[in-house]
Parts: C-alpha cells; structure tokens; sequence
C-alpha cells in the first residue's frame, strides 16, 4: 500500500513536471527570453551608421522624475544612459554635466522641466550648444504577478513574472529658433519569468526574480529608442560657425574645428549675422535672415588646433568676425553676389 501510494505520487509528479515543461515552453513563446546575451545586447544599445560630417552640439538636461519611483536620482540616471547612447554614434559634442551644472547654476536655472521654448535661446547662448534634450519620466516602477497551476498541502506548482517598466517623454529644443524639432512620449517593459515547484520552506522561482534588472533594461530599451529618434531627426538642427578672424590676404578663421568633424576641401557660405556676438565661442543661439544670399564662400584649408578652422576665399568679400558660416550642401545653389 505504502509502495503504490508511493508509486502513484511519483506518477503525478511526473505528469506535472510534463505539463510544467508545456506550459513552460508556450509562455516563453509570448515572453521574451531574460538571457544575458540578449541583456548585454541592449546595454550596448542601437547600432548607427559611420558618420563623417560636422557634429552638433548638444546639451542633455536631467530628466524630471514626476514618477514617484526611484527619488530624483532616477531622472539623472537616465539621462547618463541617454548621454552615453549619443555619444556613441558619433554625430554629437555633448556638453560635460559639471559645467553643465556649473552655467546653470550661475544663472539660477534648474535643470529639470525649467526650459521653455521661449528660454531656450538664452540657454543655448550661454552652454554655447546648437539643441537641448529635455525630458521626463511619467511612470515607472515594476509589478510581480503569480498564477498557481496545481496546489497540494504541502507545495504548489506556480507560473511567476515580474515586469519592469517606464513611461517617458523628451522633446529636442533648437536654441537658434526655440522650435520643438522632436517631441514623443513612448513606454517601455521588460518581462522576466519565473517557473518553479514551491514549497512551504524554500520558493524556488525567487531564483528568477531580479527586481531592479527588469526596471534597468526597461530603462535602457527607451534611452536606445530616444536615442536612435535623436539621431535620425538631428538634421533638423541648423548648425552654424562664427568667424572670429580675417586677414588682407583673404584667409578666414572659424569655429568650430576638426574636433567637431570639420575637414580640409569641405565649403562653407558666409553670411551676416543678424545679432552681435558676445565672444568667439562657437554657438547656434543666432540664426541668419532666410533667405538670404551669402555674402562669401569658402573652402577650409587647415587648422588651428581643433577648434578653429582655417580657410582661404573662393568668391565674395566683406567677410567680418562675427559672421555666420554654413557648410555648403548640394541644395544651396545661391552664389555669392
């Protein structure tokens, strides 16, 4: 008797962990796999394409955490994770956090949600940054949900997931203009499951429960998203360089240099700024009349370091410090008059 009602236990068990396996195999088929090779591949973040030409300069600001989850270290911490995405595709000169910090703080503005359409042009000028990423985070947390499959007295067969998540808006503000270039609020998650025989004493699927892993990944799957929406858009920031000297035997100094992706042959326009500069840092916080015919063109011949580019004159005159300079594109077609 003892022996059959040991056989029939092991026989039940044995269908269970059949079904188990069943079960097992077809909510993995809906949940995505928490693997590590899958993990490591979205902490690299999105793949870009080689790039060649000037770079923008950008200044990431602490997102807002309105979340109520993670305190106000959550909303810096994803912005680190955005700043690195960007800079990894090569297309930006981002701005560092402590001097960052330290213009911001000069001139009483926070960083977090203070920046308007209508201040974004004095923010510019004053980081000297061409477009500012602000953004925040609405929602985020994480949620562990269980369903039991078979129960006995003394243990129970469960289906457990815990789900990471983060709701987030950005925008990409031009400083030259004070346009909303990007705007988007996107959602993320990140399903970890766990399937495990429970006892009373141990509970085996707390093995595959890694709280702040799934918020993490869900974290870095929106700042690759943000990211790679940046990139894609980043055209639509006007990019501007500023003489800051001429010479009689018509060679023009600028900014910026061959550290933003500026190279010898490349043209650029001249044309007249329509506000005065206060110093010979490079900033898109001043646009130009459009349309406006340039008044010069050049072609950079070399460098000075790598912040100022030299170049002679190809056509026109009257270039001024001061001026504005534009790499020339294949739709510019109006000439130097």
């Amino acid at each position: 008797m003892i022996v059959r009602n040991k056989n029939s236990l092991n026989l039940t068990l044995y269908y269970l962990l059949i079904a188990g396996l069943i079960l097992l195999n077809s909510y993995c088929a809906v949940v995505p796999e928490f693997d590590k090779g899958r993990i490591d591949r979205i902490a690299r973040g999105p793949e870009f394409e080689p790039y060649t030409g000037i770079k923008k300069r950008v200044a990431v600001l602490d997102f807002e955490n309105v979340s109520h989850f993670g305190g106000e270290k959550l909303g810096s911490g994803f912005s680190d994770i955005l700043i690195i995405q960007l800079s990894r595709s090569g297309r930006f000169i981002l701005l560092e956090r402590s001097r960052l910090e330290q213009i911001l703080q000069e001139q009483a503005i926070g960083q977090s949600g203070l920046i308007s359409e209508q201040s974004a042009a004095q923010v510019g000028q004053l980081l000297g940054v061409e477009a500012i990423i602000t953004g925040k985070i609405n929602q985020a947390g994480q949620q562990t949900g269980s369903h039991e499959f078979d129960k006995k007295d003394d243990w129970k067969l469960a289906l457990k997931a815990t789900v990471g998540f983060i709701d987030v808006s950005f925008r990409m503000i031009s400083t030259s203009t004070g346009e909303i270039l990007l705007a988007e609020q996107l959602q993320k998650k990140e399903i970890k499951p766990g399937f495990g025989l429970q006892t009373k004493e141990v509970d085996f699927s707390n093995l595959y429960e890694f709280d702040q892993t799934v918020v993490g990944v869900a974290f870095r799957k929106a700042a690759n998203q943000i990211a790679s929406e940046i990139v894609q858009n980043i055209d639509k920031v006007k990019s501007y360089g500023k003489v800051v000297q001429t010479t009689q035997d018509s060679v023009v100094y600028f900014t910026p240099g061959s550290g933003a992706g500026v190279r010898v042959g490349q043209i650029f326009n001249v044309y007249s700024a329509t506000s005065s500069l206060a110093d010979d840092s490079f900033s898109a916080s001043h646009s130009i009349s459009s349309p406006q015919r340039p008044k010069a063109r050049i072609e950079v011949s070399g460098f000075i370091g790598d912040k100022v580019s030299r170049a002679r004159v190809l056509m026109g005159g009257g270039i001024k410090r001061g001026d504005l300079v534009e790499l020339l594109k294949n739709r510019q077609l109006l000439t130097p008059q």
